[in-house]
């Protein structure tokens, strides 16, 4: 399973997402794929995607789905472009390319519940590898 990781490790509004994948410790099964400022979500025959990024507006680790997506504000970002993920992800599943979305939501307040993003990327792994 790959895990999409989104932001800007220079800047510290946008930093969150690396800060917290280089505390987790390693999860079998677990690929993590940093994904550029100014790259597209590079989806590559896969139904599922995963991502981890901070979310404005939620105060603690949070777990959306695509059921979801419309209420969901990104970060801030530093580019045009990074203003079209929540469009981008949504032209996606209209197309079919993705059928569900799960994005791991960082707190802005920083207050991380490592136990919970493992616990969440454990049951993402078992799924993953039973095809559900």
């Amino acid at each position: 399973m790959k895990l999409f990781v989104f932001g800007n490790e220079d800047h510290k509004i946008d930093d969150l997402a690396f800060e917290v994948v280089n505390n987790l410790n390693p999860i079998p099964g677990v690929e993590v794929v940093f994904v550029s400022a100014n790259d597209d979500l590079p989806i590559d025959h896969t139904k599922s995607v995963y991502i981890l990024d901070t979310v404005v507006g939620i105060d603690d680790v949070t777990l959306i789905d695509e059921s979801r997506l419309d209420q969901i504000v990104l970060s801030p970002r530093n580019s045009a472009h990074d203003y079209d993920l929540n469009f981008q992800l949504k032209y996606l599943v209209k197309l079919g390319k993705i059928t569900k979305i799960n994005i791991i939501g960082l707190p802005t307040n920083r207050n991380i519940n490592y136990d919970l993003i493992h616990s969440i990327l454990r049951k993402f792994v078992a799924q993953d590898i039973q095809g559900s």
